[in-house]
């Protein structure tokens, strides 16, 4: 089988050795031996899930030699590749944090106090003539006719007694 390249969108391919640039192919870490070094290839690579995972690897994938510090492979201090252009892949968005609610009402913050000695005019015109309205405001109740109280309207009873 042909050895690719399975880093991110790079193109080299053992069939093409003009495309590896004089560089080399680095297996991938087997699963079974080392797998939490093979977990970080594959995440590093960023290939779809279903391009590359835990099961497609085998002694077929690989990553060119372009993609470690260096040129010549994992080294002591760099284990896993990096993009051959340098610029390490940006890691994806924190999800934000939970928010808590309040389970209990003990839990709950005491409701806002509002002032009760507002001053408040209690007349107000406006407009001229015939077109004038006066609202009259009470501190605790408003009047409403009867119509807009009716309740059974809303509800579908237009002619509830």
């Amino acid at each position: 089988m042909v050895l690719r390249c399975a880093w991110g969108t790079c193109n080299a391919d053992e069939r093409y050795p003009e495309r590896l640039n004089g560089g080399r192919f680095i297996l991938f870490p087997k699963p079974k031996t080392e797998l939490e070094k093979c977990k970080r290839w594959i995440k590093n690579c960023g290939r779809p899930h279903e391009q590359l995972n835990l099961e497609r690897v085998n002694k077929h994938k690989a990553v060119c030699s372009s993609h470690f510090v260096g040129g010549n492979g994992p080294t002591e201090k760099w284990l896993d590749p990096v993009p051959a252009d340098g610029i390490p892949p940006v890691p994806a968005r924190k999800l934000p944090a939970k928010r808590r609610h309040a389970s209990l009402p003990s839990e709950c913050p005491p409701p806002k106090q509002f002032r009760a000695n507002t001053t408040c005019p209690t007349s107000v015109e406006e407009g001229q003539g015939e077109a004038s309205v006066s609202l009259l405001m009470d501190s605790s109740i408003l009047d409403l006719p009867a119509e807009a109280t009716n309740t059974n309207l809303y509800r579908g009873n237009e002619h509830a007694d």
